[in-house]
This record gives C-alpha cells, sequence and structure tokens, in this order.
C-alpha cells in the first residue's frame, strides 16, 4: 500500500528495494572475477566513471571504503544476530545488511533482490562475482 512508498503517502516512489540486485560501477583494484573485464578492456573505460578499491580489500576491511559512492558514509558497521540467528554486518543506515568485495568477490551491487527479506533494503550494500546473474540488474546514471 501507500505506505510502501517513499513519502508514506500515494504520491511516493514505490519499489525501491527488494526487486533486483543493481551493480555499481566499484570494483577490487587487479581483480575482475567473472565480470569478463580484464586490465586491458577496463582500461578503455574513463576511470571517473567507476570506482576502483584497494587491491588489499577483504570483507571487513571498511576501513578501505570511499567517500562518495555510499559505503564510506554509511558507517559505523557493526555485527548482530538477523532472524535466521546468523550474524551478519549491518551499517548505520536502516540497519541494512553490508558485505564489503574481498577476492573472490571483488564487485558491489546493492539493494537486495526479492528474496532476501529483511536483508533487502535501500541501503544495502554486498560483494559479488560480477559474474550475469538473472536477479541482478543495473541503473543508468546522467552525468554532466
Amino acid at each position: 500500500g501507500y505506505k510502501a512508498s517513499t513519502t508514506g503517502n500515494i504520491t511516493g516512489i514505490y519499489d525501491m528495494s527488494g526487486g533486483a540486485h543493481e551493480y555499481m560501477a566499484s570494483l577490487r583494484s587487479e581483480t575482475y572475477g567473472s565480470s569478463g573485464f580484464t586490465s586491458t578492456t577496463l582500461k578503455a573505460y574513463n576511470s571517473k566513471y567507476y570506482d576502483e578499491y584497494n587491491k588489499n580489500s577483504d570483507t571487513s576491511t571498511y576501513s578501505k571504503r570511499i567517500l562518495g559512492d555510499a559505503t564510506g558514509e554509511m558507517g559505523p558497521f557493526y555485527y548482530y544476530l538477523d532472524g535466521d540467528n546468523n550474524n551478519r554486518i549491518h551499517n548505520n543506515w536502516n540497519d541494512d545488511y553490508s558485505s564489503f568485495i574481498n577476492l573472490s568477490n571483488p564487485w558491489f551491487h546493492r539493494s537486495g533482490n526479492f528474496d532476501n527479506g529483511t536483508l533487502a533494503g535501500l541501503f544495502e550494500f554486498r560483494r559479488n562475482t560480477g559474474a550475469l546473474s538473472s536477479y541482478t540488474g543495473f541503473r543508468l546514471v546522467l552525468t554532466k
């Protein structure tokens, strides 16, 4: 109903999270996972269009986050037990799930997909291999 909109009334935007994960243009340096990119193909793109994280970034290295891509702004990060009795890291924005990139999962995506339940949130981000997936999409962003 209307309480699920961004404004809490009928004029708001609906379904801001929980529809599909969305890839971000951000990756762990020198680590391409299953994305299909190589160092050569990635250099063909202007680096102002993607964020490249330190190659030593790992699951718990939130200190390597980048301000401006909404990983740095969401701290502090903390662990708590979820309803399924798993201890997961959450951010300070809406308590959404947060999982930093690592060697096996060097790409970020956000928002969670429909079957993530309470882990899907507007401010959720997590690591991924970069592989093609039927539950991951992307959004185009226009810049000047």
